[in-house]
Parts: structure tokens; sequence; C-alpha cells
């Protein structure tokens, strides 16, 4: 079995090289490039057409979401999982809207992650659960529930 190979896109570069070598210890995968800025990302994403990208939302020159419009408009095939500070549904929906297969939040530890790009690269989408629940409650029409209640008692109301 060929391994996922990754492009890593975002504006921090402490930020990439961080998960670049979270990801070097883990079999399945290689990480191909790291990109700085959106307009290198869709640059570098159609010359070396990684099976995933994994994409920050907030970028400079070209920010995550404009830049998964592109590179999904030329690379149908590559899947872009959006990272972003955001935990919420307008963001998520955008992510989506753009083409990503993928949205998480960086809150979320790295097992999250692993799980995130092993979907993604199974051209299956994802969701973070902590968006996935808000996207319900707002599908729902019960976007004012109090957050710090359980998922139990949302469920009996």
């Amino acid at each position: 079995m060929s391994k996922i190979k990754i492009l890593i896109a975002g504006g921090h570069k402490i930020l990439r090289q961080g998960i670049h070598s979270l990801l070097a210890f883990h079999p399945d995968f290689e990480v191909i490039a790291e990109t700085g800025n959106g307009i290198e990302t869709v640059k570098k994403t159609l010359k070396l057409k990684p099976d995933v990208v994994l994409m920050d939302a907030m970028m400079p020159n070209l920010n995550g979401f404009e830049a998964t419009r592109q590179i999904k408009n030329t690379l149908p095939e590559c899947n872009v999982l959006i990272l972003s500070k955001y935990q919420d549904d307008s963001h998520a929906l955008r992510a989506f809207q753009t083409g990503a297969s993928g949205y998480i939040s960086k809150e979320l530890g790295v097992e999250e992650l692993l799980t995130a790009i092993q979907a993604v690269s199974n051209n299956q989408c994802y969701l973070c659960p902590s968006v996935s629940r808000i996207m319900i409650e707002t599908y729902l029409g019960k976007k004012n529930i109090n957050r710090s209640s359980t998922s139990k008692s949302r469920l009996r109301r």
C-alpha cells in the first residue's frame, strides 16, 4: 500500500513544522511539501498532486477557502481538509461549499487529526465532533441550546 501524500498549508511556520513532525512518525503518511500562503499552495498542489491538502483556513495572499476552490476547480480528485480556529457552522459550511472534504478545529488533538486525514484520503467527508454538533443543532433550529448541557439532555428536549 502506498503512503498518503500530504501537503501542509498554513501561514504559521511553527504550526506547519509541528504538524509535519507529528505526521513523519505515522507509517501511512508522507508529507511532500509545506506552503506558507494560499497562492503558493495552489501552485504546489497543482504541480505535486498530493492525496490530501491540510489547509489552514486563514492564510496570507489567498485564504484557505479560496485556495480550496481553485484547487478543486482544476484538480477535483484532490482532497482538502480545512484546519481552522473557528468552531462554528458558518465556517464549516463555507469549507464544504468551496469543495473541501473535511473540516477540523485546531482545538482538537493529534488522534482526531490523524482520523480526519485518513477519512478524507479515503474520499469520505469529515467534520469534527464539536462543529458537527453545532451544525445539527442549527439544522434542527436549536441554536440557542445551552452548549454546556449534556448530549442526553439535548436529546430529551
